[in-house]
Order: C-alpha cells, then structure tokens, then sequence
C-alpha cells in the first residue's frame, strides 16, 4: 500500500495501533464470536469497555469525583446549544472569547437562551491573535472560550479567570483535549468533539462539575439535559459505540507513551520545527502573533512568491493530502507532523521554480526599487513584462493594462488609480464654511496604483542599486513622453498603515465581490 501521510484537521489521523485494534474488535471483539458493532450497549462487554474509557479520561487529566464525564452525540456544535439551556436562564448573561469560527458559532447559539457578553474578539483581524484586553461582566454566569482554533490557528496559552467569583470557565477543547495538561478544576464544563484529537467523529467527550446543574428555571428537553446523561451513565440511548472504542484505544496509547507531559514536549518540538522553517523560508508567512501561535495547528500563507494551487499539487504528487485549509491558509496539525514536512517546506521553492519557470531573485537588503528592477535586466531584457509592488490591493483588468501599453508603444504604462480622500474637503471664507464635501474620491487628480507594464528599454534609465524607479527613470521617460497611464475606474486600496490594514479585513470580512 502506497503511504498517505493524512493532514486533515478532523477526521484527524490514529495511531496505527488504533486502528489495528478497531479492525480486530470489528471483526470479533475479545473472541466472542461477534463484532462489537453488534454488541448491545447493555451488554457486559460494552458497559466495561465504556466504564474503562471513562477511567482513562478520568487518570489522564487528573479528574476528581466533584466532576462527571460523558460520551455524547452530536458533536460540539450541539454543545453550543446545550451549555447555555443547561446553565443560562434568560435574565442571566454570559460571557463568550470571539477568537474563530467555532466560538463565533456558539455565541449566536447562547443568543437563543439569555444575554451573550462578547469580551473580546479578534474577528477585524482575521482572528490573528487571541485578545488581552477581555470586558468581562461581573453577573456573568460562566465565561466561554475556544481553547484552540482550528481554523486560524490560535490558541490560549493562559486562561483567563472569571471576575464573578460564583462563575466559572466553559471551554471547547475539540482540537486540543490531551495534548498538554490541564488542571481540571479552573473550569465548570468542557466539551471536546472527538474527531480532531482523540477518536473519530460520532462522539463528544464532556466533562462537567455536577454543582453548577440544576439552576435553571426551564424545561429542557429530555435528551438534551445533562441531568439525564448522568443519571443513565450516558447510556440513556444507544451510544457511538465503535467511537467510543476508538477513544479507549487513542487514550490507551497515550497514557503508555508518557501522557500529557509527553505529549506537550513533542507537540512543542514538532511545533517549533515548522515554525522555525516557515519564519527562515522566504517563500512562507505566519499570519498569527507569535505569543499566539497554536502547537496544534500551524497555518501558513504565501509571501507573494508562490501559490496555494502549485503547493499542494507538489504536495499531492508526494502523498501528502488533505493540507488545503480555509481561506487560503494551509493547515499542518503538530501532534501528526513528521520529519518529512520540514523537509517538504525546505525543498518547495526550489521545486516550484522548476515546475513553473520561476526566478526567486535575492536583490539584496539595501537595494532600492530601481536597483530591484535592474538587478533583473538579464532574465527580462528581451520582453515586455509587468512589476507591481505589491503593498496594493485592486481588481485591476491585467489584459486590458496589456493591451492599453501595447496599442501605444511606449516604454512604460503605469496604472493610475483615485482613492477615497481620508478626509473631508471643506472651503471658508473669513470663519464661515462655504463648501463641504465628505471623503469622497480625491477631486485633485490620480495617483500612481502601482501596476506596471514595461518595455526592456527601461534599464538604460536605471545608474544601479541605489536608483528609486520613481525618481530620475519614471521622471526622464515621462519628459520623453514615453510614460502613459491606463485609468482604473474600479477598486484600489493601498496597505500602507495600520488603518489600511483594519479596512482591508473589514472588506475581506464583508466578503466584498469586486
């Protein structure tokens, strides 16, 4: 068999060991005769297999009796119903940590039960960083958070602790459960789906402290209150029970190859690896604040150098699957990294450029963007070509640029642009305004958008490193009359500070169609 090495962020990869287990016990389970799919959930068999697991939950993270455990349904995207119907009456509030999609999720889901506070979010950021700065309520019930997102790659190194001494932690752990310790008694309830860390999909680990149940005056749906899952040793109706297994084995193997400790250390190790080559290879950037960054999952985007299609198809052709994330981001989970994905990030750009006539030219750190250009005279000297700077965001039509510098047959074409004024125009007379305009597109003129088409003739206007492009060479070819701009009616939005960075998430936010 032809190996696969599987980068799914869930359903996540088992052991080898798992799932020989799971094959055997699906075939003839402790030699009884029958597969433990067709076991009755009552019978011996399976009420120990259960209670076992349960055992191991309770040792690995260390769990007093204060506590109870259970294997749901559902996944945790039921959690984010269930939590606030259990705990949260409709005059009471709770807190909730905006740091992804799965908690944005559950806060429109608690929405539905009482007051949702959000504390924090990161969402203008693309969910780039976990927040500081947290606005707690001091009547909160319980406070809220994605312990580790999957998604965007962040994850809490600290948990933060309730103002309101009565309240008390509530964290989805789906894509981090097991993987570093955890002192239990910081939180009320967690929830793990079990697919992205611990099992297959089909079943949710919860673990709840039994005081805070019972304190809502609500009628709940019988299987969707805790009380009842208790009560029947989450045995109320027929469990995933092959899931469960698969748990059993996956906690079984951790616990004999040194635990959470353990597992921390290597998550760590593997972690930092990728890290350290995705910050040395300048084909990569981390999109996450490094005081942020998850060991769980390492998402990367490209510098401008390559592209997500070319990498994952170098990727494929090296049975490596299943890396495209979301939103362009490719994501690699730390604890199913082996030593051949360094090696992989390592030889890709040298690959790529093979693949894909691509030139990864290094023109030297002082060079200025003159210099840059002429520094690539011998690869472009005999053709048109197009240079952009690449700090510029716009739905520029390339083809219609092209064929504006061709009709013309000058050296240079430059893409000019009108952006929103930053501020209001206004015309006083004496103290009196007479005249006011609020931003509106700048009235004085265009600017140059940093788009270009140019002719090799346009190296002889270069001296060398030091030479800015848009000093003597544009200035001399414009006085020739050799420079002609295409006027670009559309979007433009330059990515200069950190107000054009805020604006720009707000539109990619917003899902803006160009």
């Amino acid at each position: 068999m032809n190996k696969i090495y599987n980068f799914s962020a869930g359903p996540a990869v088992l052991n080898q060991s798992v799932l020989k287990a799971i094959s055997e016990a699906s075939i003839d389970y402790l030699k009884s005769g029958i597969s433990l799919m067709e076991m009755s959930h009552r019978s011996e068999p399976v009420m120990e297999m259960v209670s076992q697991t349960k055992i191991l939950v309770r040792e690995l993270l260390s769990i007093s009796n204060e506590y109870e455990v259970l294997f749901l349904q559902g996944g945790a995207s039921l959690q984010f119903s269930m939590i606030p119907m259990n705990l949260l009456n409709e005059n009471q509030v709770a807190d909730y940590a905006d740091t992804g999609a799965w908690s944005n999720k559950a806060i429109k889901e608690a929405g539905n039960f009482g007051e949702v506070n959000v504390i924090c979010s990161s969402k203008d950021s693309t969910y780039n960083h976990i927040p500081k700065k947290l606005e707690q309520n001091f009547d909160s019930t319980y406070l809220h958070l994605t312990s580790n997102n999957t998604i965007y790659g962040t994850q809490w190194k600290n948990f933060p602790i309730p103002l309101n001494k009565d309240s008390y932690l509530v964290a989805d752990m789906s894509s981090d459960i097991f993987s570093r310790p955890l002192d239990i008694s910081k939180f009320g309830l967690i929830y793990a789906g079990a697919q992205k860390n611990i099992g297959p999909a089909g079943v949710t680990l919860v673990i709840i402290r039994k005081d805070i149940l019972g304190k809502v005056n609500r009628i709940i749906p019988t299987m969707m209150n805790y009380q009842t899952h208790i009560e029947k040793d989450s045995m109320f109706n027929t469990p995933p029970v092959m899931a469960i297994y698969a748990v059993n084995r996956s906690l079984k193997w951790l616990s004999n190859n040194g635990g959470l400790d353990s597992m921390a250390d290597t998550n760590l190790k593997k972690a930092t690896k990728l890290y350290d080559e995705i910050e040395r290879n300048s084909l990569f950037i981390s999109p996450i604040q490094k005081e942020d960054r998850s060991l769980m999952n390492v998402p990367f985007i490209f510098s401008g150098k390559g592209s997500d299609e070319d990498f994952l198809s170098f990727c494929d052709k090296r049975s490596l699957k299943t890396l495209k994330g979301i939103i362009g981001i490719v994501c690699f989970f730390s604890h199913r990294i082996s030593k051949i994905m360094v090696a992989i990030l390592r030889r890709s750009i040298i690959q790529l450029a093979k693949s894909k006539n691509i030139k990864v030219i290094d023109t030297g750190k002082n060079t200025m963007t003159g210099g840059r250009l002429k520094r690539l005279e011998k690869y472009l000297k005999n053709q048109t070509f197009m240079l952009t700077y690449g700090d510029g965001l716009s739905n520029v039509n390339l083809r219609k640029l092209l064929k504006f510098h061709k009709k013309h047959k000058k050296i240079s074409t430059l893409t000019s642009a009108r952006p929103p004024a930053r501020f209001g125009a206004i015309k006083i007379n004496g103290n009196q305004v007479t005249y006011f305009k609020e931003k509106s597109k700048l009235d004085e003129g265009w600017i140059n958008g940093g788009f270009f088409v140019f002719e090799p003739e346009i190296f002889k206007f270069i001296n060398g490193d030091y030479t800015y492009l848009e000093r003597e060479p544009l200035q001399n070819i414009s006085k020739r009359k050799q420079l002609y701009a295409y006027k670009h009616h559309g979007f433009w939005q330059c990515m200069d500070t950190m107000r054009d960075k805020i604006l720009l998430n707000q539109i990619w936010n917003r899902k803006r169609k160009w």
